[in-house]
């Protein structure tokens, strides 16, 4: 069986969501962080994107047809890449989106892979040990980190393998 072809994003990545949605968003409604973000995330390239950027807008439900590949580009090389809130929380945006979108087979493809490669990734934490002295990192997943997110990566698997009839 022959692969499908990945979206050839080098294109895009130098338009903003506006020039590739052809939609002026104007001046933020209201003065609130997330709604001058978003609205300043609007006129950016998205291909300078953060996974902070990605996290906001894709949990927002915006431009989701161009920034979703682009965010399973980041969690190809990351599974569990953190924006500002928790390890994986741009996974679970995306997970999120793509549930309620109901996306492309691609993404579906690509994202059960991320998902494996994440919840391989949780297998290997260890719990800490504080009465030894031992300091986790805070830049990789702790337990607490595995136990919300594990529960959460097996139902989106199952879901994501149900609608593939896998």
């Amino acid at each position: 069986m022959k692969k499908a072809a990945r979206t050839d994003l080098r294109p895009m990545r130098e338009k903003s969501l506006e020039l590739l949605e052809g939609v002026d968003a104007g001046e933020p409604p209201y003065d609130s962080y997330l709604v001058r973000t978003v609205h300043a995330l609007r006129k950016k390239p998205i291909g300078e994107f953060t996974t902070e950027d990605l996290r906001i807008t894709i949990g927002q439900g915006i431009g989701l047809a161009y920034l979703l590949p682009l965010a399973l580009e980041r969690l190809e090389i990351e599974p569990l890449a953190t924006g500002h809130f928790y390890c994986g929380d741009l996974l679970t945006n995306v997970i999120r989106a793509e549930l309620e979108w109901g996306g492309s087979r691609e993404v579906g493809d690509r994202l059960q892979v991320v998902i494996e490669r994440a919840l391989e990734q949780l297998t290997r934490v260890k719990p800490t040990d504080w009465a030894g002295g031992e300091v986790p990192d805070l830049g990789m997943p702790d337990e607490t980190d595995r136990a919300t997110l594990e529960p959460q990566l097996h139902t989106a698997l199952e879901v994501i393998r149900s609608r593939a009839g896998r």
